[in-house]
């Protein structure tokens, strides 16, 4: 399979050899943040050093505006995958893309209005990744729920990193972050050679630990939580059933998602730490 022939993929070359990098949008069908700046990108990046992938995550949910077809794609980027369901062949062929790369930036939004920024990454990417428009930098999803995009990239000893640039309700915001990022990330690597802008704005770093998912229908968060919102020790913040989830010392609550179906994430926990 020729790699620039998996649909969905646009390739940019640089005049010159340099870094083998990916930029994907849409792995999530209804995040249309990540979509547009793919297609703003085929239009008008142009590369100087090095290649360029620019990837529709997944092209049949992006045209549904679903999350998914069948099932999560950003939890199927293993190398043991042997599953054959939409997201898993997807997952398969994009993976061929990843091996090609030295990185990866993973643009991701919230189909919805609310959420606080941040990026995904590991230490070895941290240096980029606090460059970027976003308050909040966390790391340990690989371990916490392996299979994202940029999970796969860093087990394969390189850089990989993902954003969520901000809601699909505020759409010029969210690209301009996004936009921004991806300056940086370029740039970082030597795609491109204009001078960029650097984020002054101060970064938490969360560690997250722990994925909770939806057993029941009965599950009810005890309030409106916010992304990163600091729990209380002790702090009773949701129910399932008579099972009651109780905070630990330092816990924050990441990505609550109260319609997330059986079998979903329904949230993460993790806890500030020193960078």
């Amino acid at each position: 399979m020729k790699l620039g022939k998996i649909e969905g993929v646009t390739v940019k070359k640089g005049k010159k050899p340099g870094k083998t990098v990916a930029i994907f949008g849409g792995v999530h069908g209804n995040e249309i943040v990540g979509v547009e700046m793919i297609n703003i990108l085929r239009k008008e990046l142009k590369v100087e050093v090095g290649i360029v992938y620019l990837v529709y995550g997944n092209p049949k949910a992006i045209k549904q505006n679903k999350r998914f077809v069948e099932k999560n794609l950003n939890r199927c980027f293993k190398k043991s995958n042997k599953d054959n369901t939409v997201e898993d062949k997807r997952a398969k062929e994009l993976m061929k893309i990843l091996d090609k790369c030295d990185a990866l930036l993973d643009l991701h939004s919230f189909p919805n209005s609310k959420g606080e920024t941040f990026a995904i990454c590991e230490k070895k990417a941290f240096d980029i990744a606090s460059k970027f428009d976003v308050p909040v930098i966390s790391s340990g999803w690989g371990k916490t729920e392996p299979g994202a995009t940029e999970g796969y990239v860093y087990d394969n000893g390189k850089i990989g990193i993902g954003i969520e640039t901000g809601s699909n309700y505020d759409l010029d915001k969210s690209l301009a972050r996004a936009k921004f990022a991806v300056d940086i990330f370029l740039k970082h690597f030597g795609c491109i050679g204009e001078k960029r802008m650097i984020s002054k704005k101060s970064k938490k770093y969360v560690q997250v630990y722990k994925a909770i998912i939806r057993k029941d229908k009965s599950f009810k968060f005890r309030k409106d939580y916010k992304n990163f919102d600091v729990l209380a020790e002790r702090e009773v913040f949701a129910t399932e059933g008579s099972k009651k989830y109780i905070a630990k010392k330092g816990d924050c609550i990441v990505l609550p998602t109260p319609n997330e179906p059986i079998g979903g994430e329904i949230c993460l926990l993790g806890r500030v730490v020193k960078k």
